[in-house]
């Protein structure tokens, strides 16, 4: 799912309007914000969640591009900052500075700080967080005012331009933007590679977990709430078959660790695409595009049980060949990541 950049304009001239409001500090919704006030426009940027940043800042730190050449704008200079923190932090000729890639690969931690920074540098932006979308006032199919909960409190806003910087499109969803989700079928874009019929299915999801080999620097998995060992013993029969390691790039594992590794000896752990095991859980996401707080937060525990529970699985089921459990009990999630959230990834 990626951020979405469509504007909603608004008739508002409110003096203590701002002139600007975005919805969600995604990498998207960051950038949207910096943009605009560099151009002298007054911002409030809303997030849902205690932590900018969207993925980038929760476990999707092994970036995907094609060149360095085409790297520009926000993310251009998000990596050219990161990369002097490095330098900075351990010295020009550290593998810290080698493993970040130019500034492209680097830990959660890292891009936070840096996020964090390029925000208080611009003054005429105001950052409110834990800040959740309740409700939007229309006119003639233009925004007048946006509604939050903030302390468990209503406060409503005015701008004269609303940007939607949410990875699902919530705040166009209230303002009633058109949309649909799951796929079209072949004929109504002639898609080769689209279903025959159209269908209500999503990519699934998974935690892009960071974990790390490093033994100062590790913490094992805690049983989840919920945990069903008959959950996992199915992928027993596989262990030294269809998976030849636990931890692996790109194929016969179960995690797959990116590399090369972040800075600090640490790995983006994605889901193996087509593998026999998968950390994603197809059909179990369906909900999530248009449902509520309370469906989503089902949702998230859900893949904590599943993902986080495979893993305390591995590492301490007696039933696991003493290889892989060793192999297992090896890897931890990085002590230093997401101390707030159980090292645990806050978003899925």
């Amino acid at each position: 799912m990626r951020p979405l950049f469509t504007l909603l304009l608004a008739l508002t001239t409110a003096a203590n309007a701002a002139d600007v409001l975005v919805y969600g500090a995604t990498p998207g919704g960051i950038a949207s914000a910096i943009t605009a006030a560099k151009s002298g426009s007054s911002v409030l940027l809303v997030e849902p969640t205690s932590r900018i940043g969207g993925l980038v800042t929760s476990g999707l730190s092994h970036t995907d591009f094609h060149s360095f050449e085409s790297l520009s704008g926000t993310f251009a200079d998000l990596a050219k900052r990161a990369e002097a923190h490095y330098i900075k932090t351990y010295g020009a000729d550290s593998q810290q500075v080698k493993d970040s890639f130019r500034g492209t690969f680097t830990e959660p931690k890292v891009n936070l700080l840096v996020l964090e920074a390029m925000l208080a540098e611009h003054p005429k932006i105001t950052l409110a967080k834990e800040t959740t979308l309740s409700a939007v006032t229309t006119k003639d199919r233009r925004i007048e005012s946006v509604t939050f909960t903030s302390n468990g409190k209503p406060v409503t806003h005015e701008a004269l331009v609303f940007i939607d910087g949410t990875y699902e499109g919530d705040l166009m969803a209230k303002a009633g933007v058109a949309w649909k989700t799951g796929r079209e079928g072949k004929a109504e874009f002639n898609e080769a590679l689209a279903p025959d019929q159209a269908d209500q299915q999503l990519q699934a999801y998974n935690f892009r977990l960071i974990m790390t080999p490093e033994e100062n620097n590790r913490v094992p998995a805690s049983k989840p709430e919920g945990y069903r060992r008959e959950d996992f013993v199915e992928v027993l029969p596989a262990l030294g078959k269809e998976i030849k390691k636990l931890f692996d790039y790109p194929k016969q594992c179960v995690f797959k660790a990116q590399t090369p590794p972040l800075p600090n000896n640490k790995y983006d752990i994605n889901d193996v695409s087509g593998g026999y095991i998968r950390l994603s859980l197809p059909g179990k996401n369906l909900g999530w595009p248009d449902g509520d707080e309370a469906a989503r937060k089902a949702i998230f525990a859900e893949h904590v049980r599943d993902q986080i529970g495979l893993l305390y699985f591995l590492q301490n089921d007696e039933a696991v060949p003493e290889k892989f459990r060793e192999e297992a009990r090896q890897w931890g999630f990085a002590k230093d990541e997401f101390t707030e959230t159980a090292n645990r990834p806050p978003q899925l």
